[in-house]
Parts: C-alpha cells; structure tokens; sequence
C-alpha cells in the first residue's frame, strides 16, 4: 500500500456522504471521470474496494466504513492546521509578548529570538527579563503569552513545554578550605552559608541551608565570593563561561577555571 492522497480521500469522503459520482463531482467542481479516477486510485492505493456499486447503487463496503471514520478525522486535522497556521505566515505582523527568567532570558531568549526574527520579520516581539514568579504573574494576567522559566509553578493552567536542561553547580573561592576537596556532600552543604541571587527551592529539593545574603546580579555575588570566600550555587550555564578565576564543585569532582 502506498501514500493516500488527500484529494483523493476528500473527493471519496464527498461520494460517500452523497452516495453519488455524480453530486460530488458537481460539489467539488470537478468532472465525474475524475471523481471516478480518484476513487479508483484511492482502491489501489489501499488494495481494495471502498465502495460496493452493484444494482446501480453506491455503498461503503467494510474498508470504506472503516476509511470513512479515519478519513473524517483526517479532514478536520488538515482543515485545523491550515486555518491556524495562515495566520503565522512570513508576512504576519503584530506584536508578540514575551517574558523569561534570568537564566533563560540569557541564554535561550537570544537565539531563539534571532530565528523567530528571521522568519517573522514584521512581528514585534516585546521582551521582559525578571525572575520567575514575575514570568508567572504576567502570564497569568495577560502581559505575556510565553514565558521561559527554569522551574514550573503550582499553577495547573500553564502548559510547560522542555526546551532544554541545565544543572545547578556549586562556586567556590580557591582560597576557601573546601576548594581543595573533589566533592562535597549536602550534609556539608547545610552547615555553610550560601550566597544567592534569590532562593530557588525548587532546585535545593529540601535542602536547608544559611542564606548569608540576597543578591540582587550575579556581579555582586561574584564580588562577595572572590572576596569573602564564600560559596555560591548558580546554573552551570554561567559557571565556566563567565567566571575562570573561581572554583566548581560537583557530582564528586572539581573543575578549575582556565
């Protein structure tokens, strides 16, 4: 069996519904023959009859019903994507809201945004960096129609969709006794104090931990760390990009910055 054409099972679909060649062919604008020859190009497609024409009449035989259902659900599909993606054609304008936390807002927003310019020209994308519960708010009133965000929120009418993954990494100054360990374990963990921008409890998973100070960027978390050496945990995604003079710590092994 090869592919079925989707004119041919739209102009079978007609026949069915009408019972007649005849009042399809005048339905769809086409000639009667080639309503015949779809059919029989649809027959041959599948390896067998769809419709019984003895004693004059046309009727489904067991295949057609069968065809008739799928071909229904088919239809609809074809007919939904083509009316929703007329409106995202190259030459669609508007304006299109966007928020994302930090994380995301700089390391995924840019390229993605660089392609969707490329490919939408004449939409206007407005884009808001905050953090996360900010990304929730505006979604939940309206300000943006898609967030990035690191972590989902209690919220059940958001939809999430995987975009990419990260891993959560702990920095530390070289000169902090912990530097010259391999790894450290969440035990350990609990009884330092932790410089963060904010507190993500949805990646500590439980952990308690001594927030020594809120920062408000990572410039002054770097800045308490180097100086007061004190250790930080930030997404790997920023940890050896930015940062070649402190030390990472995880998953039971160190890695110097170059």
């Amino acid at each position: 069996m090869t592919g079925i054409e989707l004119p041919n099972l739209e102009t079978f679909s007609y026949v069915a519904e009408a019972g007649s060649f005849t009042a399809a062919a005048e339905s769809l604008g086409i000639s009667q023959a080639a309503v015949s020859q779809r059919i029989s190009l649809l027959e041959k497609d599948l390896g067998t009859a769809v419709f019984d024409r003895r004693a004059g009449r046309i009727q489904l035989t067991d295949a057609g019903q069968r065809l008739y259902e799928y071909a229904q659900k088919i239809l609809q599909l074809h007919e939904k994507a083509r009316s929703e993606l007329v409106g995202f054609s190259p030459d669609a304008g508007g304006e299109l809201a966007l928020a994302a936390s930090s994380v995301p807002g700089e390391h995924l927003l840019p390229a993605v945004l660089a392609e969707f310019r490329q490919k939408f020209p004449d939409v206007h994308v407005r884009a808001t960096v905050t953090d996360s519960d900010s990304v929730f708010k505006d979604l939940e009133h309206g300000e943006a129609v898609l967030g990035l965000v690191g972590r989902k929120s209690d919220d059940s009418h958001l939809e999430y969709r995987p975009l990419a993954t990260d891993h959560l990494v702990l920095i530390i100054s070289p000169e902090h006794d912990m530097g010259r360990h391999g790894s450290i374990c969440l035990e350990q963990l609990q009884q330092l104090p932790l410089v963060l921008r904010e507190f993500w409890g949805g990646i500590w998973l439980g952990v308690q931990t001594t927030v020594a100070r809120l920062a408000n960027s990572f410039a002054r978390i770097r800045g308490f760390t180097e100086s007061l050496s004190w250790p930080f945990s930030l997404p790997n995604t920023r940890s050896r990009q930015h940062w070649p003079r402190l030390r990472e710590i995880h998953n039971g092994q160190t890695t110097e910055g170059e």
